[in-house]
C-alpha cells in the first residue's frame, strides 16, 4: 500500500513515517509543485551511513551513499567536464544561484 503525505505532515510525523517505511509501506512525500519523493530504508545491510559532516567519515562510507548507476553518471559528467563538453555555470552570489536553479 502507498501513502502520500505533504512535507509539513511528514515533518510533524517523522517517527511514524519511518516506522511505516520500515514495515514495508511505500511513503511518498509531496512538496507543492515539486516531484514526489519516496521514503524507503536502504536495502543493503552492508551500508554504513554516517553524517555528511562527520570529519572521521571514511572513503568506504562515502561510497556507500552512491549506487553504481549514480557513480556511473558522476563519472560520465566528470569526463564531459574534463573534455570541455560540459556547460559550466559560475554563480558568484546567492541570487545568481537562485536564478540558475529557477531556470531548471
Amino acid at each position: 500500500m502507498a501513502t502520500i503525505v505533504s512535507s509539513s505532515k511528514f515533518r510533524s510525523h517523522q517517527g511514524a513515517m519511518f516506522d511505516l517505511a520500515d514495515a514495508g509501506e511505500q511513503i511518498f512525500i509531496k512538496r507543492r509543485y515539486k516531484p514526489l519523493y519516496r521514503l524507503a530504508p536502504v536495502e543493503s545491510a552492508a551500508v554504513n551511513v554516517v553524517e555528511d559532516d562527520d570529519p572521521d567519515q571514511t572513503d568506504e562510507e562515502v561510497e556507500a551513499f552512491f549506487t553504481p548507476a549514480m557513480r556511473a553518471e558522476i563519472n560520465r559528467r566528470h569526463e564531459a567536464y574534463l573534455s570541455g563538453k560540459a556547460k559550466v555555470i559560475t554563480c558568484k552570489t546567492a541570487t545568481d544561484l537562485e536564478t540558475f536553479l529557477d531556470s531548471l
